[in-house]
């Protein structure tokens, strides 16, 4: 926290491994010398870190565009950063991740312990799974496994790996992250410089909002994502899916599927009025006749649904 960091090549910035808990990486400023991999200025193979107020480069918002990769039209952010910035986007955005998530898909980014067992004096590490290559060691105290640290990340892991901790000892369990997920409560604001689309259905981190709907924010305008349970969810946007200013001063209300709906409480009217007519007239609906029961300004309508 409050450091300036330097660095140069295919080093990392900040270098965070084996799913160290509670980690706060923030205020920062970190310089990426000429020739540096600015994907590497935070490395971080973990579930438990906050990151805020870190500058990179003195850059406060990254400018990035989505990609196709693999089908999907994905964005990939910087670990480091709080902000980015989108200048176009062909296709709905599916995917949100950061540069270390892409990096390291399919492989075991840490074993996180669940239990420590008692009674070992030795401990070997190995993984089940479609993947090849991961490696670890057991690092054991007092009988106890106190952690599991990656010698070997390994290639092509999926769902479903596991790891087994064996040795003189019983009661160890330990489970497996492959890939990195997205942090929980990890903040990023990314600017709209034209319009973007963020697919819902089938988006992978999950990208979820309250509409559970697909949202087009318009340029201009910014996006607040949070991650949350493995995922994004929208916590604040503008959108214009449904209300669109249209910059004359007018606006219009649309729906992206079916129908409109006017839903005023109790026996509540919808009323139309200008700056002219503020009184104006209103919209009824109601069952049998309205004379005599129901009072209204010239100019109202009433729909009798019983015919």
């Amino acid at each position: 926290m409050g450091n300036w960091i330097s660095y140069a090549g295919e080093v990392y910035g900040i270098y965070i491994r084996d799913a160290a808990q509670q980690v706060l990486v923030a205020d920062n400023i970190i310089l990426a010398n000429p020739g540096a991999d600015l994907t590497r200025a935070l490395s971080a193979y973990t579930d438990s870190i906050v990151v805020r107020g870190n500058l990179l480069n003195y850059t406060e918002r990254w400018a990035v565009n989505p990609l196709n990769i693999n089908g999907v039209y994905t964005l990939v952010v910087p670990d480091i950063a709080d902000a980015v910035s989108i200048s176009q986007s062909s296709a709905q955005v599916a995917s949100i991740v950061t540069a270390q998530a892409q990096a390291t898909a399919g492989q075991i980014v840490y074993c996180k312990l669940i239990s420590g067992g008692v009674n070992y004096s030795h401990a070997t590490v190995s993984f089940s799974g479609a993947g090849v290559n991961a490696a670890a060691t057991a690092w054991i105290s007092g009988g106890s496994i106190l952690g599991i640290q990656m010698s070997n990340n390994g290639t092509g892991y999926g769902p479903g790996t596991t790891v087994m901790i064996n040795g003189d000892g019983s009661g160890a369990s330990a489970i497996v992250q492959v890939g990195l997920p997205v942090w929980q409560n990890r903040k990023l604001t990314v600017d709209c410089l034209s319009n973007v689309t963020f697919a819902a259905a089938g988006s992978t981190p999950v990208l979820s909002n309250w509409t559970n709907a697909p949202i087009t924010v318009p340029g201009g305008a910014s996006i607040d994502w949070i991650g949350d349970n493995g995922g994004w969810r929208a916590m604040q946007f503008c959108q214009r899916d449904y209300v669109s200013p249209n910059g004359d001063g007018s606006v219009t209300l649309r729906t992206q599927a079916g129908d409109i709906s006017l839903h005023p409480a109790g026996n509540g009217a919808v009323r139309l009025l200008s700056d002219t007519e503020p009184m104006g007239a209103v919209e009824l609906i109601g069952r049998g006749p309205p004379v005599n029961i129901i009072s209204a300004p010239p100019g109202s309508t009433f729909r009798n649904l019983n015919g």
